[in-house]
């Protein structure tokens, strides 16, 4: 799929200028998902290489999976720009999960896309479209974890 703010593997902001860090995922969000590992299990499945920095990918579910309980998914941050999404699924985390618990397991992968967080940005580096790409074979790293 053609990308016409892609310019080389660095997707370009809408206005023609490279991406920028405009905010941090560790401040504003993985701050407030390792407090949780201890209602919750809170567990880094995978990180996110892009140039210079580590992206490291976190999951809040259960501590205690119960194979007789459905599970509910819960995900935010696939596109860095819905910051309520990443926000939001925290806050369900802190506010309202434990009141699930009983019924169901949770699984929260709360930011899927911490560099387009950070940039506030649709894509990923290689301009890829995260919600496009969760298939079996996916070339993208957060994606297929």
């Amino acid at each position: 799929m053609n990308n016409p703010l892609k310019d080389g593997p660095w997707p370009m902001s809408r206005h023609g200028r490279p991406a920028k860090i405009q905010r941090s995922y560790q401040n504003d969000l993985v701050s407030k998902i390792k407090p949780l590992d201890g209602t919750f299990k809170a567990v880094q499945y995978g990180e996110l290489n892009y140039d210079s920095t580590n992206y490291p990918l976190y999951f809040i579910a259960t501590r205690d999976m119960d194979t007789s309980k459905p599970n509910i998914l819960i995900t935010g941050g696939v596109h860095g720009y819905e910051t309520s999404g990443a926000h939001g699924a925290i806050e369900f985390m802190v506010k309202k999960a434990s009141t699930y618990q009983s019924n169901f397991n949770l699984i929260c992968a709360p930011c899927i896309s911490p560099w387009g967080y950070e940039t506030i940005n649709r894509w990923n580096p290689d301009a890829n479209d995260p919600n496009r790409n969760f298939f079996k074979g996916t070339l993208f790293p957060s994606a297929a974890k």
